[in-house]
């Protein structure tokens, strides 16, 4: 299955801010979120979320436990823009 990781994998979560023509930015404030299988949401900033080109971010989450995953980025101020809600599923291992 896609986007399935194991217990203990570090997960990289990419994704892009668009404008509302489909063009990629590079806001001037970027943020990235997670939210963990209890519900837990964890905003992610700088130096954790990484710009990696124009309009395209990522961060590293620890797959600390089973379950589905979600994810997201979003920016404020100019270049206001949000990424399409992103998921992955972290199956459950016999160590646990």
């Amino acid at each position: 299955m896609a986007n399935t990781y194991n217990l203990g994998d570090l997960v990289r979560c990419t994704g892009t801010l668009e404008d509302t023509a489909g063009t990629l930015v590079d806001p001037s404030v970027a943020r990235g979120w997670y939210r963990n299988p209890a519900g837990t949401v964890t905003t992610v900033t700088t130096p954790t979320l990484v710009h990696d080109s124009l309009g395209t971010y990522y961060f590293d989450v620890d797959a600390s436990a089973a379950g589905e995953w979600y994810y997201g980025f979003y920016s404020t101020g100019t270049g206001q823009a949000a990424s399409t809600d992103m998921k992955f599923v972290v199956e459950s291992s016999l160590r646990t």
